[in-house]
This record gives structure tokens, C-alpha cells and sequence, in this order.
């Protein structure tokens, strides 16, 4: 599928009707207003910025929501991805071909790291999990 494929899918997924509800709250690809002031971000940029982690995630291995054969297709195309490891300037170079600034970007890419640290999923090296 490619890159280009992905931008154009993504360009029709936007043209659907946006539904703030569905952004308003505590999940990965929500904000809550406490977010929404720390990171600078509106709840219309989660559509978009959520849409392309989820890919994101799926071209580096950390998920499997997408069909395979469209993320080998990326990883060809985007050899310096890295496998299993986020980056936050890996992610806003994966994220700026999708149009997304780089503050914007970098706000979602922190926001989802302190999600991850506050529901327990982060795990630092100094700290064993259990």
C-alpha cells in the first residue's frame, strides 16, 4: 500500500463527520481537560494524531491492528523506523508525513507517555515489573 496510500486513506477518514464525544475522556486517544490544558491540544486534533500513532504503533511492531501486508509495505518505504522502540523524534518525522507539526506531534507523543506511566504500562529501566 505505501505511504501515499496511507495519506490518501487518511485524508478520507477525516472527511467523516467528526464526533467530539468520542475524544472527551481518559483513554490513549482521549484528552481530559486537565490534557487538553497541559499539552496544548484540542480534542478535533485527536481524530487525526490517534489515526496516525495507531499506524505509527503498528509499523514499529508494538501493535497488530492493522493488516500486515499494508505495514510491510511501509517499512519498506520507511527503513529507519525503528522496531519496538518509540522515539519522539522518530515519531514526529513518521508523523509530519501525515502533515502533523512537530509541536503537535510532540504534545500527543508525551501525552500517550504519561498515559502509559499512569495506567502502569511504562516500564523504565531502573524499575523492575511485576
Amino acid at each position: 500500500m505505501g505511504i501515499a496510500k496511507e495519506q490518501e486513506q487518511l485524508e478520507e477518514y477525516l472527511k467523516t463527520p467528526f464526533q467530539i464525544e468520542k475524544y472527551k475522556g481518559n483513554a490513549w486517544f482521549q484528552l481530559s481537560e486537565a490534557e487538553r490544558e497541559v499539552f496544548a491540544l484540542e480534542y478535533e486534533d485527536m481524530r487525526e494524531l490517534a489515526a496516525v500513532h495507531t499506524l505509527y504503533f503498528c509499523a514499529i511492531g508494538i501493535s497488530e491492528e492493522i493488516e500486515t501486508s499494508r505495514i510491510d509495505s511501509l517499512k519498506k518505504e520507511l527503513p529507519w523506523l525503528t522496531e519496538m522502540m518509540t522515539d519522539p523524534q522518530e515519531w514526529k518525522k513518521f508523523a509530519a508525513l501525515f502533515g502533523i507539526p512537530n509541536r503537535k506531534a510532540a504534545a500527543f507523543f508525551y501525552k500517550h507517555e504519561f498515559w502509559e506511566t499512569r495506567n502502569d504500562l511504562a516500564v523504565y529501566a531502573d524499575e523492575q515489573k511485576q
